[in-house]
Formats: structure tokens, C-alpha cells, sequence
């Protein structure tokens, strides 16, 4: 159950940022690309960053019942954070135009049927940050 819980929360924090950065957007006059995926391989491309990113929410929640501060366990050097970083860098080699500014890519996760939305650019600065600290 808990597995599924954290799986439904990266899905509706990827979609709420994927709202709440729309919004903002809209609000400058900067449309929102989204791409919506159909193609089995890009989906599996695009489901390895979310699998990666739920892995990384999970162990982030853990540090945080721990005591760790916000910021310190999103960024723990984690093999989990390795592997989002991997998958990350794998799906903006493959897809460039998912990595363009303002671009949201939207896919069914085959899996359990929910509907994903993923920010590359938003998921590339937030490591970026991380490899700073």
C-alpha cells in the first residue's frame, strides 16, 4: 500500500508542478508545450524518469520522518538520485525537444493506468542545484 501511496504522490506532485508552472507561464504569456506520448519506447523512456523520480520522493519522505531538512534530503548523494540523474540524461539524449523550455511530457503509465505529467527542464535545474550543494 505504501508503494502505491508514494507512486499516486509523485504523480500528483509531477502534475501539480506541472499545473502551478502552466499557470505561472500563462500568466507571462509563455505558452506551455506539452507533448503527449503514444509511442511504446518513448513512454518507456519517459516511465524510467518517473520510476527514478518515485524512488527519489520515496527516500527523500524517509530522510524527512528522520529529522533531515527539505533540502538536504532531496539532495542526499543517494543511489536513487544517481539513477534519476542517469535516467534523466538518457531521456534528454534521446528526446531533445523534451528538454525545450516550458515543455511538459504527458504519458498513461502503462502500469497502473494514471496519467504522468513531467517536467525534463524542471527535473534537469532541480539536479543541477543539487550538484552545487
Amino acid at each position: 500500500m505504501n508503494s502505491f501511496v508514494a507512486r499516486c504522490a509523485a504523480g500528483w506532485i509531477a502534475a501539480a508542478m506541472a499545473l502551478c508552472a502552466a499557470e505561472s507561464s500563462a500568466g507571462q504569456g509563455t505558452a506551455v508545450h506539452n507533448i503527449f506520448l503514444t509511442d511504446a519506447r518513448e513512454i518507456a523512456d519517459a516511465n524510467a524518469v518517473n520510476r527514478a523520480l518515485s524512488v527519489v520522493s520515496n527516500d527523500a519522505a524517509s530522510c524527512r520522518r528522520s529529522g533531515g531538512s527539505a533540502k538536504a534530503c532531496a539532495c542526499r548523494p543517494t543511489a536513487g538520485l544517481r539513477a534519476l540523474q542517469s535516467a534523466v540524461d538518457t531521456a534528454v539524449a534521446r528526446h531533445p525537444r523534451w528538454n525545450a523550455d516550458d515543455t511538459f511530457v504527458n504519458y498513461t503509465d502503462p502500469a497502473n493506468g494514471l496519467s504522468v505529467a513531467t517536467s525534463l527542464p524542471g527535473l534537469v535545474r532541480q539536479l543541477e542545484a543539487c550538484s552545487r550543494r
